[in-house]
């Protein structure tokens, strides 16, 4: 069964919906995964070639979360202090980004947006950010991938608006800043790119 927040998703964003939800080894036998992977989005092939998306939930999806997410903000500190060392380090930084980072109490900055949230709402936002990656992939790929080319978003340090996990990688940068949109009042807007916030609105049918 698709959880509701998927559906909503693909409700706004015009995403396609996955083949199926749930734990991926019911789908695909043997599959290997990271301990403790809250959620993900797992695409195969077919006999025949065509490929089909999976939106990989564990077991105990909730339950299982709130404990890593619970151990995770206990981390809060070192991820803070991440951020204030990454910023420091940047060869130069944009006005408009400064602007943005000062705003940003440093309270905001953990983990993953999933963090700042619990039990059910905690959940959702498991599942909005993997509908991130299928909105990158299936619905704003050129767009996006455009401005990941030009903006660098993980280097020039708009990622320490969003998150940690956000920080890692642009895919992740893009899946992260979908939660942010979808997951935080549009006051939080501020915290993700202008051009990115742009293809999001523009994508998005309840704008």
């Amino acid at each position: 069964m698709v959880p509701v927040a998927a559906l909503e998703m693909v409700e706004r964003f015009g995403i396609p919906e996955v083949d199926f939800a749930g734990h991926v080894n019911k789908v695909i036998k043997g599959v290997r995964l990271p301990p403790g992977l809250g959620g993900a989005i797992i695409t195969a092939t077919r006999k025949n070639g065509s490929s089909f998306d999976v939106l990989h939930l564990p077991n105990d999806f909730g339950k299982k979360s709130e404990l890593l997410f619970e151990l995770a903000k206990n981390t809060n500190a070192k991820h803070i202090a991440q951020r204030k060392s990454g910023i420091d380090a940047l060869p130069r930084i944009d006005a408009d980004l400064k602007d943005r980072i000062n705003k940003m109490p440093d309270s905001k900055y953990n983990h993953s947006i999933s963090v700042g949230f619990e039990g059910v709402e905690q959940s959702r936002a498991v599942i909005v950010h993997e509908y991130g990656h299928l909105f990158h992939d299936h619905v704003a790929r050129k767009q996006i991938d455009g401005f990941l080319d030009e903006v660098k978003p993980t280097e020039t340090g708009w990622g320490f608006l969003i998150s940690s996990y956000g920080n890692t990688l642009p895919i992740e940068y893009v899946a992260e800043s979908f939660t942010v949109f979808n997951m935080l009042p549009v006051s939080d807007h501020y915290r993700i790119h202008p051009k990115l916030l742009s293809i999001f609105k523009k994508a998005d049918s309840s704008q």
